[in-house]
């Protein structure tokens, strides 16, 4: 018997990450389709011949690993465009196994983030899991905002333009469906984006526990290990607001500027 799911998706930048980290450390169960995207790259031997065939013999390394530099640097580009797809759509049936059978193992809601992809990929994906989707939380930023924090990654206006290429910045519309879009708008702090997670967490899962409180940045961070701040630093404020909004010291997160 599958879970309910709950879909969170926006813009590369938009901070989506940050929302499922918030969701990971209130214990809930996060998945992150990029995390099984890489491990499929990197483990499955069908990769290597799907890597190969999409972008050349370049993609594997002098003894066997994958050239993920490489992968990296050429993925976004429109001269691999046809190869990319026929690579995604493999992709994309060894997730929704992987996935499918993860879901299967547990009765516990799940949230599961996904990046905007294109149309096409991502109503591909609403339709697999349909019958289990509860609602999808889009994250949503204003575009001035976006660009500076994409900047503050070290990212370029070709490499973002091209990334964005790829990204839809709507969401589809079905006729029938069985659950709402909720959105995240992150204009603000971190703070303000957390408060909005709290929000949403007590209206849809803890109704009558009101001290799910919004103490987070104060109380809550005391409570991880070194290493699961770190991490939550680095893939969430970091990211998404920029190290100079971060509300932490480096000396302490020991996150090198």
């Amino acid at each position: 018997m599958m879970p309910p799911i709950y879909v969170i998706t926006g813009l590369m930048g938009s901070g989506k990450s940050t929302v499922s980290n918030y969701l990971q450390y209130r214990n809930h169960n996060v998945i992150k389709m990029d995390d099984y995207a890489k491990d499929f790259m990197r483990f499955d031997n069908n990769c290597v011949i799907a890597l190969v065939r999409a972008f050349g013999k370049e993609a594997i390394t002098e003894v066997g690993t994958v050239n993920e530099a490489y992968i990296k640097q050429v993925y976004f580009k429109p001269e691999f465009n046809e190869n990319r797809l026929i690579y995604e759509e493999i992709l994309d049936n060894y997730l929704y196994q992987e996935l499918q059978e993860t879901l299967e193992s547990t009765d516990s809601p799940v949230f599961i983030e996904i990046p905007a992809f294109n149309r096409e990929r991502f109503e591909n994906f609403v339709e697999h899991f349909s019958p289990w989707i509860q609602q999808i939380i889009w994250v949503s930023v204003d575009e001035k905002i976006r660009m500076e924090r994409l900047k503050n990654r070290g990212m370029d206006d070709e490499t973002i333009k091209l990334r964005d290429s790829l990204q839809d910045g709507t969401l589809p519309t079905w006729n029938t469906v069985s659950y709402k879009i909720k959105t995240f708008t992150n204009n603000g702090t971190e703070q303000d984006l957390f408060d909005q997670v709290t929000d949403f967490l007590i209206s849809s899962f803890h109704p009558t526990q009101l001290p799910l409180k919004k103490n987070y940045l104060k109380f809550q961070f005391n409570r991880m290990s070194d290493d699961a701040f770190n991490k939550f630093i680095c893939e969430g404020f970091k990211n998404t607001f920029g190290c100079n909004s971060c509300p932490f010291p480096c000396h302490k997160c020991k996150v090198q500027k």
